[in-house]
């Protein structure tokens, strides 16, 4: 994501060919994880029963976003070529759209 949070740290976890993904940090606490890996195949890992489910658009592709009952955030999309995911620990939707929104 080129958009992040004012006061986030990046700190890069995997980074090759085929995978990339990082942390973000508030001081000590993660509360946020970034990661794209190559897009092989859709699979549908949601529990809807434990979350609040919705299905959008980032950048003109189809999204989930899952928010579970303690307030952490999943969003999750592909652009055929790619999977990405953002997941927010107590970080706000609108927030992690947005930084869906600026990958690319």
């Amino acid at each position: 994501p080129r958009l992040l949070p004012q006061g986030v740290v990046e700190s890069v976890f995997t980074e090759n060919f085929k995978e990339f993904s990082c942390d973000y940090y508030m001081g000590t606490t993660v509360v946020m994880v970034f990661s794209q890996n190559i897009f092989t195949e859709r699979k549908n890992l949601i529990n809807g029963e434990d979350a609040e489910v919705s299905y959008i658009s980032v950048n003109d592709n189809e999204a989930v976003l899952v928010k579970n009952k303690d307030g952490n955030v999943v969003l999750d999309w592909t652009d055929g070529e790619y999977e990405y995911s953002i997941v927010g620990y107590g970080i706000d939707t609108d927030i992690i759209f947005l930084m869906a929104e600026s990958v690319g």
